[in-house]
């Protein structure tokens, strides 16, 4: 998937940015870094289609990092 078929997507499920920073947990940043998606509110997978998923880790120059979803 090319980077502005990408940008699409993400906007299309109600992300309105990313970027790497540590992850957040329980309001605290913790040491581990993470790949942060930007989101007006979360939604409760249940109210989610499949596709709209966003995945608890993605592959970025060859190393795993888990995702942290923020409502900004």
């Amino acid at each position: 998937m090319g980077r502005k078929s990408a940008d699409t997507k993400l906007a299309r499920i109600g992300v309105l940015g990313s970027g790497i920073g540590r992850k957040i947990v329980g309001g605290k940043a913790t040491e581990t870094i993470s790949v942060r998606f930007y989101v007006r509110r979360k939604v409760p997978a249940s109210g989610l289609e499949r596709s709209s998923f966003i995945p608890s880790k993605v592959v970025r120059y060859g190393r795993e990092f888990p995702t942290d979803v923020i409502v900004h």
